[in-house]
């Protein structure tokens, strides 16, 4: 990694975590997740400003252990939509749809989408009916 790249890591996280609050999540589910794609550790429901606070060394600790840092957020009146692998060629199409996409990888990219209004009690059934 660069020089100043752990810095600059921190600042990208933050500022997802800014982006994924402005549409209206309040905590995540945080998992770390190992190079073999083993669970390393769970934690339900970890209020934004908590988050924030333990960014530093969960990314810190990460980096070095080689392992993956997964967020999923939650909102009181929102519901999150991940759409993922996707090439570039689809991203203008979703463009309308998504508040937020990610390069998870060459040429792979992520796509969030925030369905407000929603609730925990949103079900798919009922809205396909």
């Amino acid at each position: 990694m660069a020089e100043g790249g752990a810095d600059s890591d921190h600042r990208q996280a933050q500022i997802m975590l800014d982006v994924f609050e402005s549409v209206g999540a309040t905590q995540f589910d945080l998992s770390i997740i190992d190079l073999k794609g083993k669970k390393v550790s769970f934690r339900r429901g970890v209020k934004l400003a908590d988050l924030y606070r333990a960014l530093p060394s969960t990314l810190k600790s990460a980096t070095g252990r080689q392992n993956s840092v997964i967020v999923r957020p939650h909102g009181p009146d929102v519901v999150f939509v991940q759409l993922d692998d996707l090439k570039a060629g689809k991203l203008a199409q979703l463009a309308p749809a998504v508040f937020l996409t990610l390069e998870t990888s060459p040429g792979n990219f992520q796509a969030w989408a925030a369905i407000p209004g929603a609730g925990s009690s949103w079900n798919l059934p009922e809205i396909v009916r």
